[in-house]
């Protein structure tokens, strides 16, 4: 018990040594654009409300009635009584807009993930992933001591040199559609090509891009490429929480429901919250085309404005912007600056991302207004004059 105690103190401290200790911060209503945090108002650059459907009325108001309909929790697992008409109803709906076979809903993305390499990757398959994928992925594929390696961020070169070599029956490529922490955009269309011809499986979380990106916010895959497996997640443009995986064929859809450990021994998702997702997903795709306008603006806008200012950013054009410092210690000093001037940008350190990249990730939405943007750049100038030479 000391032995363990002792671990436990030593690598806290060794976190705060290296400033990559994470506190614990305590905010109400963070999916507002206005956040409080000790009493001082701050705006919020941090949160993942992409389309600002996390507060939208209609959405509310379905969740309320739904909460006095069927009560709070759905108080079963999938395979007992879990399992309502509310959620086929909308796995269908959004497999049918999709153009896929069928669909599975998880209570979140990172579950999402972690069972389809729990569920369909054996030893002896051959796993290639981005080398910037997300932690769900990387932490199920060491734990379970699969056979992998890591092609060169969005470099499908990369990735054809690792598949010309292995001779695996089943290989399987990962990536993302909008990176997490870069923000930047998954060449898919070499990427599915070098998937059939080299015979493997593509599975693209799209987590990002669901409501962002393609007609009618169908995602970063549409009319470029068909995976195997399309993750979506519910917690990004929607405003909610969980996921749900796409499958080609139904086969897929069946196995996961007789092997899918995490859907077999966890409680369903409440049905209140299936209708808020439903009723999200029809205001996402009834006013997305004028909140993507919006929200095409602002981070037009931001990326004309941070480009005048000369900091090292990723190429990205989607709601994910960052700005690489490197050094751990003026990130987080830099992230403090910027909340004394009022602005809740989060700082990203070591191991999310790699040793060197430190930087400050500031979240875009359609929420932002002009003056938002422009507030932010002005204090982000005295930033780089103040701490980023």
């Amino acid at each position: 018990m000391n032995s363990l105690l002792k671990k436990v103190k030593e690598s806290i401290l060794d976190r705060k040594k290296k400033f990559l200790y994470r506190k614990k911060k305590i905010i109400n209503h963070g999916n507002k654009k206005w956040i409080f945090y000790k009493n001082k108002k701050y705006l919020n650059f941090s949160n993942n409300n992409y389309l600002g459907l996390a507060r939208n009325f209609r959405v509310i108001s379905a969740y309320k009635k739904a909460i006095e309909k069927f009560g709070i929790g759905s108080t079963s697992s999938s395979h007992i009584v879990g399992y309502s008409s509310l959620q086929k109803e909308l796995e269908e709906k959004i497999s049918k807009w999709m153009k896929y076979s069928c669909g599975l809903i998880f209570n979140s993305g990172f579950c999402a993930n972690q069972s389809i390499i729990k569920v369909l990757i054996e030893k002896k398959d051959f796993i290639i992933v981005d080398r910037f994928m997300h932690a769900s992925i990387m932490e199920e594929i060491i734990r379970s001591s699969l056979k992998f390696s890591r092609f060169l961020h969005n470099d499908f070169r990369s990735l054809e040199k690792i598949l010309r070599k292995n001779y695996s029956e089943n290989k399987f490529i990962f990536t993302e559609g909008i990176f997490s922490m870069d923000g930047d955009v998954s060449p898919l269309k070499e990427i599915y090509l070098l998937k059939k011809k080299y015979n493997s499986f593509l599975i693209v979380d799209d987590a990002h891009a669901f409501g962002i990106l393609g007609e009618n916010g169908r995602g970063s895959t549409w009319k470029i490429c068909k995976p195997d497996f399309l993750v979506f997640t519910f917690s990004k443009a929607l405003g909610i929480q969980g996921a749900i995986v796409l499958f080609k064929e139904k086969e897929f859809l069946d196995y996961f429901w007789q092997f899918c450990k995490n859907l077999i021994y966890s409680t369903s998702m409440p049905p209140a919250q299936i209708v808020a997702i439903k009723i999200a997903f029809s205001e996402m795709r009834k006013k997305g085309m004028l909140l993507r306008k919006k929200l095409l603006k602002n981070i037009k806008r931001f990326r004309k404005g941070i480009k005048s200012l000369n900091f090292l950013t990723t190429k990205s054009s989607s709601p994910i912007q960052t700005i690489i410092i490197g050094n751990n210690e003026k990130t987080i000093k830099a992230e403090k600056f910027l909340r004394f001037l009022g602005f809740w940008v989060t700082a990203i350190l070591p191991p999310t991302v790699p040793p060197k990249t430190s930087r400050l990730r500031i979240i875009i939405t359609s929420e932002h207004s002009d003056n938002d943007i422009d507030s932010l750049l002005f204090s982000l100038k005295v930033l780089k004059k103040k701490y980023v030479q």
